[in-house]
């Protein structure tokens, strides 16, 4: 009987879990929806305009949400990297009232710097052209806005 009860509890939270939607959850939980849903995107269209849109959705969780995009890129491989800067570009057409696109772009250098493969460094690279990041970082210190 105990074991019933169990396999019960476990069908229920993997419902419940499947059912989770970031536009039904507090700030919180909608984050960490965000955050997993972004660090495991897939490189498809429809998978970037699906998550875009439920970030266009909670635009009253801009200030939690948008966030997560810049850590997410700091902690995910570059095949992640690069998946969610389609999901950026998505972001960015869906986007009709334009409450990402300051922020966007504000932080456009900074997400090229998160995006872009580090690259070791060599004594030869003194120009700018050389170091793609640095080129960047210079960028945003003019404050490309």
């Amino acid at each position: 009987m105990e074991t019933d009860i169990l396999a019960e509890s476990v069908k229920h939270n993997t419902n419940n879990n499947n059912n989770n939607n970031i536009t039904t959850m507090d700030s919180l939980d909608a984050r960490l929806n965000f955050s997993k849903k972004l660090s495991v995107l897939q490189p498809s269209r429809q998978a970037s305009q699906e998550l875009a849109t439920l970030l266009i959705r909670r635009a009253d969780l801009k200030d939690d949400l948008y966030p997560v995009i810049m850590e997410t890129l700091d902690s995910v491989d570059l095949n992640i990297r690069v998946n969610i800067f389609g999901f950026i570009e998505e972001l960015i057409n869906l986007d009709i009232e334009r409450v990402y696109l300051r922020s966007l772009i504000s932080d456009l250098p900074i997400i090229m710097v998160k995006l872009l493969p580090r690259k070791e460094q060599h004594q030869g690279a003194n120009s700018l052209a050389d170091d793609p990041h640095r080129l960047l970082m210079n960028i945003h210190s003019y404050g490309f806005e």
